[in-house]
């Protein structure tokens, strides 16, 4: 399970249509179809997943993706330096899959507060902390931690590639 983020108006840097043939042939068809014509010819589908990739990296504020492992500390660092632009409302939506609405306003807010915390050394002191708490943590029989909490990571990395998402998306949905 993942977290599936869009942007709703994002940055086009690459706007020429035929940048992406195959990606914008089949991108708005069903998924049925799409899946019953990929599974005929999977040299198509490549060169489909491939343009997406592709545009995802040169349009970073259309989509970003997060397993729910990666998410949960993701999002409990935006809900905690972020709590005076999200409300209640928008911090409960980041937990679940439900297509909550983040506006441009809030997204371009969250991602100049989360470059703060990188600058100033308050997301590497967050990454610092929970690895650490990590090594030091009881574990099971198998080297897994008790804490179930210790098994959620978070690195500054993701966070960038968060902050760039959002600063590009216009706004985004949480799905």
């Amino acid at each position: 399970m993942g977290f599936d983020l869009y942007g709703e108006n994002p940055v086009m840097r690459n706007i020429n249509e035929d940048a992406y043939p195959v990606y914008n042939e089949y991108a708005g068809m069903d998924w049925d179809k799409q899946r019953e014509i990929f599974e005929k010819d999977k040299k198509l589908q490549n060169q489909y997943y491939e343009e997406w990739r592709l545009r995802d990296k040169e349009n970073p504020g259309t989509y970003f993706r997060s397993n729910v492992w990666w998410w949960r500390k993701l999002w409990e660092f935006t809900a905690e330096y972020c709590d005076d632009i999200l409300t209640e409302e928008d911090i409960e939506g980041g937990n679940y899959n439900d297509c909550h609405l983040i506006s441009e306003e809030k997204a371009g807010a969250i991602a100049k507060r989360l470059q703060e915390k990188i600058d100033n050394g308050t997301a590497k002191h967050y990454e610092n902390e929970l690895r650490l708490a990590y090594e030091e943590c009881e574990k099971d029989k198998h080297g897994q931690p008790k804490n179930w909490d210790m098994n959620y990571p978070f690195t500054v990395g993701v966070l960038q590639e968060f902050i760039t998402f959002c600063s590009e998306s216009g706004g985004f949905t949480i799905g």
